[in-house]
């Protein structure tokens, strides 16, 4: 029987609890939500009947003189399951979970041979995608969701950004050739999303997530919704001043926080460092420029190598700089840090120590800062999630069925 829009609202508002918040029982929803514990009941006694939920133990109700027990619910593994997708300029990740994010499977494609082409990128991905469907088809995958590294423009069906490659590549051939229901998102948004309802690591509260490696974001969940997520400027810090009259950027701006933290550019510097520094310790970790690595650059700052001692620094004070104007600016709890820089436990340790020392308010509560470890599966893990909200959760139309819908 379909359901009304008060009932898919209902639906939504009770799996976001469950989700967000598990365990938690029938009351603790009907307090959250302020659904008439009557509906909370119809609604989770029919989730039970479709094994999405299950009942997972009791714990006293102190506030009631009875003594009465509050029954726990939560969401119930291996319900249904969700394939995820990131693909950037040099790599294909796909990964498979079930409906609680667990990871069934991941898969990882090298795609610098076709860097040039986009037609045979959109290919590869199309048939890689396939195959991967295919190889796991026992698990009847319900929905793929893509993150992509920009926005998705719905109404053309491409991938907004200001990268000429992006721009060129043909996303509406690639939705068109894949049956399943597909979701799109930016891949820092799905990371976004992956901390909300998978990793159990917040209880729905605002928070930001910064991400730096080749590209800078900031993704603000906010009253549990992503903020400004149709406004493709929202969350583009790379481009925000960090040192006025700094470094050039190839925006033509001078001190963007791209410019320091970015990985190219990072690469870029330890380059220079490379050919004209005789004393640096590069030479002893490669035999060639174009070798080095950010690892390369952790190496040397670690054998004391004062020019990449002087990259990481600036690097760390830039971003320590950009998440005090996070916590300034935005009403949050929580920020959560990830990047291949960020997330190295041989340095981040001074990155602690720039945030303790340079505190807005030393004598307030400070914003908790967590870092996210990093892994080339963050954004196919986090598309899986979007797949997880949007299909499951949300019963949100797939933007490929709206396109053949509307052709």
């Amino acid at each position: 029987m379909a359901k009304t829009k008060h009932q898919n609202e209902n639906f939504k508002k009770i799996l976001t609890e469950l989700y967000t918040k598990k365990p938690i029982s029938r009351i603790d929803i009907s307090r959250n939500t302020n659904i008439t514990a009557a509906t909370i009941t119809e609604i989770t006694s029919q989730l039970k009947v479709e094994n999405l939920i299950e009942e997972c133990g009791k714990y006293e109700v102190y506030e009631n003189k009875n003594g009465r027990k509050k029954i726990l619910l939560t969401i119930s593994k291996g319900h249904s399951y969700y394939i995820g997708v990131e693909f950037a300029r040099d790599m294909l990740n796909i990964s498979l979970t079930d409906n609680l994010g667990n990871e069934i499977n991941s898969q990882h494609t090298n795609l610098d041979h076709v860097y040039s082409d986009t037609l045979k990128e959109v290919d590869l991905i199309q048939k890689t995608i396939e195959s991967f469907v295919q190889q796991h088809h026992e698990y009847h995958p319900c929905a793929i969701g893509i993150a992509i590294p920009g926005h998705f423009d719905v109404d053309r069906q491409k991938i907004a950004t200001n990268n000429e490659f992006w721009r060129n590549f043909d996303l509406k051939s690639l939705l068109s050739q894949i049956s399943l229901p597909i979701y799109i998102e930016n891949n820092v948004h799905c990371m976004t999303i992956y901390e909300q309802y998978i990793s159990q690591k917040t209880k729905n509260e605002n928070f930001v997530f910064f991400h730096a490696a080749k590209g800078i974001f900031a993704s603000n969940l906010y009253n549990g919704n992503l903020y400004g997520a149709q406004n493709f400027n929202v969350g583009e810090i790379g481009h925000t001043i960090v040192t006025p009259n700094g470094e050039l950027c190839k925006c033509g701006r001078r001190g963007c926080l791209q410019t320091y933290i970015g990985e190219e550019q990072l690469l870029d510097k330890a380059k220079i460092i490379y050919r004209q520094s005789s004393q640096t310790f590069l030479h002893s970790l490669v035999t060639k420029e174009e070798s080095i690595e950010l690892k390369t650059i952790v190496d040397a700052y670690k054998l004391g190598d004062l020019g990449c001692i002087k990259l990481i620094e600036d690097a760390f004070n830039s971003v320590v700089i950009t998440l005090n104007n996070l916590k300034m600016t935005m009403d949050i709890e929580k920020i959560f840090i990830h990047g291949p820089l960020l997330s190295n436990s041989e340095v981040n340790h001074l990155l602690f120590e720039f945030i303790n020392y340079k505190k807005l308010f030393p004598d307030k509560e400070e914003i908790n800062i967590e870092i996210v470890p990093y892994s080339k599966k963050n954004g196919s893990l986090g598309a899986c999630a979007l797949a997880i909200r949007n299909q499951l959760i949300m019963s949100l139309p797939a933007h490929n069925k709206i396109d053949s819908e509307l052709t």
